[in-house]
């Protein structure tokens, strides 16, 4: 036996011991190796759901396919577990987690768009805003709960006040106008009770930049 044949039986040796060993890991995860190689000082893997192995539809798998064998036994079948899957587009108002609840086994995670991935709609101006509205609000009241101070006295209202001036500036930015509603739920939701809100928090805050 020549030297080459005995490093490509040890090669073989090596790939199916990691192979075997990477197998048994994913395993509990429903996971297998597709395809293992060697890579720098590791190895580079393939990894697939075990259910199936993910490949080319069959009307595009190539025609050799059919025919392939692996130490003599006819090669398993190539099957598309996404084929016919529709892509999971996101709801108006729908989380991340009510989205993925929605996905069947088959859902394939990081294809920006195609059977079976995910594909999310652009957020509307006034999700946008709704956002941008409880980031300032809740940052504000967080850190003052960080720092013990009291969420209805003066300083707190003077701090949201502030919140607001940057809310309307990136409000007739993104939208063209002041939409203040967003900003007043936001305060209604983060402040105790008895704290101004409202016309009644508006009106202070106009106060304020009347001064």
């Amino acid at each position: 036996m020549s030297r080459a044949s005995e490093v490509l039986q040890e090669y073989r040796r090596a790939e199916a011991a990691a192979r075997e060993e990477v197998g048994r890991l994913l395993q509990p995860a429903g996971l297998r190796v597709s395809e293992i190689a060697p890579a720098g000082e590791g190895w580079r893997l393939h990894v697939v759901p075990a259910a199936g192995l993910v490949g080319p539809a069959p009307e595009t798998a190539p025609a050799a396919a059919a025919t392939a064998t692996n130490g003599g036994l006819p090669a398993p079948p190539v099957r598309n577990v996404t084929a016919g899957v529709a892509p999971l587009v996101r709801a108006e108002g729908e989380t991340l987690m009510q989205l993925v609840a929605r996905a069947g086994p088959e859902l394939r995670v990081g294809a920006a768009a195609g059977a079976g991935g995910v594909r999310v709609a652009p957020a509307s101006s006034q999700e946008r805003m709704e956002w941008l509205a409880g980031t300032l609000v809740g940052d504000t009241i967080l850190a003052l709960r960080h720092l013990g101070e009291p969420e209805d006295a003066d300083a707190a209202l003077q701090d949201l006040h502030r919140q607001l001036r940057l809310y309307r500036e990136q409000s007739r930015r993104l939208v063209g106008r002041e939409e203040l509603a967003p900003f007043v739920a936001a305060v209604d939701r983060w402040t105790p009770p008895g704290f101004p809100r409202g016309a009644a928090f508006l009106s202070g805050a106009a106060e304020v930049a009347d001064a």
